[in-house]
């Protein structure tokens, strides 16, 4: 009969546990960008865009600055689950704090590193792109802390552009 309870118990709790992590998944995909967003920048500067995300660690945001210039973050937390998520949140608001560099993207992901630094504990990190791309010059300013390399393609020219990883991760030391 005590095992019994116990496994009702341990079952209930992992019911409740999966709809909690389902919650805060929902939540945190209000953080990404809404198709109607990204439409709006497609047909603004006449481009594609693409992309992949796992709920829980990754986190995208694109963002118009001007008009013949907008910008790409892709962040990815260590770890998976409940940690990982609560720092995209963490991250998230930083950014709407931090105001946006619109020259420089290394010294932007330099500030987002140390406010990030002091509020995630330690061993967890995480990587960032950050790219600001010029239609009108066809340039691409852009700085990476520790992620894979940003792949950019001309739709025009298909020419294809591999970014660096040329930093560190944020979070891992001021």
């Amino acid at each position: 009969l005590e095992h019994r309870i116990f496994m009702q118990s341990l079952k209930a709790y992992q019911q409740r546990v999966q709809q909690e992590l389902d919650a805060a998944w929902i939540i945190q995909s209000q953080l990404l960008p809404r198709i109607d967003h990204i439409k709006a920048i497609e047909i603004a500067y006449e481009l594609q865009v693409d992309l992949h995300n796992r709920p829980s660690s990754e986190l995208w945001v694109i963002k118009a600055l001007d008009i013949s210039r907008f910008a790409v973050f892709a962040v990815d937390f260590s770890g998976h689950g409940v940690c990982a998520a609560l720092n995209t949140f963490r991250l998230s608001a930083l950014m709407k704090d931090v105001h946006l560099i619109h020259k420089n993207p290394s010294n932007y992901l330099s500030i987002l590193n140390v406010m990030l630094s002091e509020l995630i504990p330690l061993g967890q990190f995480s990587t960032m792109n950050f790219a600001i791309i010029n239609v009108d010059a066809n340039t691409v300013t852009y700085s990476s802390a520790g992620d894979k390399p940003q792949i950019i393609r001309n739709p025009s020219s298909g020419n294809v552009i591999v970014c660096e990883d040329n930093g560190r991760s944020l979070g891992i030391e001021k």
